[in-house]
C-alpha cells in the first residue's frame, strides 16, 4: 500500500488548530498541525499492527523565514531558507542491510541535500541499492542514498533556484549557493544573489555575495535584525570555501562536468580557487 500526504499548511498564511491555544508566531501554530498530524498517523499505524511494516518518508523542498516577510524564498536565500527539513521512519527489520540503520543515524547529523531523497528512497524500492551516477546525464546534479552512503564531515552541497524563478520574472533571479561544514562541525554557505531589486527585509542587494551562518545563531527569531549573514569573507571563510570548489572539483559523489558548470565557475571566480593537484578530499 502506498500512500502521499501534502502538509499545504507550512505554507503561508500558516493556519491553527481553532480549537487549540495560539503560540506566540503563527508559524508555530501551524507547525504543531503538522505534529500532531503524525502524531495520529503513526498513532494508527501502531493500532493496526502496520507500523512495524511501514517505511515513512517526509520532506520540505525549501525552508523559509516567516519572521521577516511571508515568502522570503520566492526572492532571495538565507539559513532558514537553506535550512529544510527531513525524516525517515524506516523499521531495521525491513533494511537489506542492518549497517543502514548506523549509516542513516549518523548522517542526521551530516549535511545533506533535499536531492538525497530520491536515490534515498529509490534505493528503498529497490532492494537497497540505487546509485544515480549510473543513470542520469552528464553535467546533473544528484544527491546520494542515505541509507548506504556515510556522508563525509567535508561534504559540500549546491543550492539554486534557476528553474522556479523562470515562473517570477520574465528576467528570472539567480540565488546561487554553496554550504559545506568548518572544522568544528559548523555549517556555512556562500550564497549569491541576483535580482532586479534590493530584498530590504534581510537587507540584501541586487548582484551581491553573503556568507550565510547557521547553529545558533537560526534559533533567535525574536530579533528581526538577526540575518545570520555577512557582506565579508574573512581569510578562513576564503579557504573553507576554496576547499568546497576542490571538492565539487574532484569528489566521486557529483557527476563529471558539474565543475566545469557555470554555476560552479562562479565560486571559483569568487573564492580565487585554483588548481593545484595537491586534494585532501575525504570522499
Amino acid at each position: 500500500v502506498y500512500a502521499q500526504f501534502y502538509n499545504f499548511n507550512q505554507h503561508y498564511p500558516y493556519l491553527k488548530d481553532p480549537e487549540k491555544p495560539s503560540f506566540s508566531h503563527r508559524v508555530y501554530d501551524s507547525l504543531a498541525t503538522t505534529d500532531e498530524f503524525l502524531q495520529r498517523l503513526f498513532e494508527i499505524l501502531e493500532k493496526s499492527g502496520r507500523l512495524e511494516n511501514t517505511i515513512i518518508v517526509g520532506s520540505g523542498d525549501h525552508g523559509e523565514d516567516p519572521f521577516k516577510d511571508k515568502y522570503v524564498r520566492l526572492k532571495a536565500l538565507n539559513s532558514n531558507i537553506l535550512h529544510t527539513a527531513h525524516y525517515i521512519y524506516y523499521p531495521k527489520h525491513l533494511m537489506p542491510n542492518p549497517a543502514s540503520a548506523d549509516i542513516m543515524r549518523k548522517n542526521t547529523q551530516q549535511l545533506t541535500h533535499t536531492l538525497d531523497m530520491h536515490p534515498t528512497i529509490s534505493s528503498i524500492l529497490h532492494g537497497g541499492y540505487y546509485n544515480p551516477l549510473e543513470v542520469v546525464p552528464e553535467g546533473c546534479i544528484t544527491g546520494v542514498d542515505l541509507t548506504t552512503i556515510p556522508i563525509p564531515d567535508d561534504r559540500v552541497v549546491i543550492s539554486w533556484n534557476h528553474v522556479s524563478s523562470y515562473s517570477l520574472t520574465k528576467l528570472p533571479a539567480q540565488f546561487w549557493g554553496l554550504s559545506t561544514r568548518d572544522s568544528s562541525g559548523k555549517d556555512w554557505s556562500l550564497y549569491h544573489r541576483y535580482a532586479k531589486s534590493k530584498h530590504a527585509a534581510i537587507k540584501q542587494g541586487k548582484n551581491d555575495w553573503y556568507v550565510l551562518e547557521y547553529g545558533e545563531c537560526t534559533r533567535n527569531t525574536k530579533d528581526l535584525k538577526n540575518y545570520c549573514s555577512s557582506d565579508k569573507l574573512s581569510k578562513s571563510q576564503t579557504e573553507l570555501f576554496q576547499h568546497a570548489v576542490e571538492w565539487v572539483k574532484h569528489t566521486p559523489m557529483l557527476k563529471e562536468g558539474i565543475g566545469d558548470s557555470k554555476l560552479v565557475k562562479k565560486f571559483v571566480d569568487k573564492v580565487k580557487w585554483k588548481e593545484t593537484g595537491e586534494y585532501d578530499i575525504m570522499s
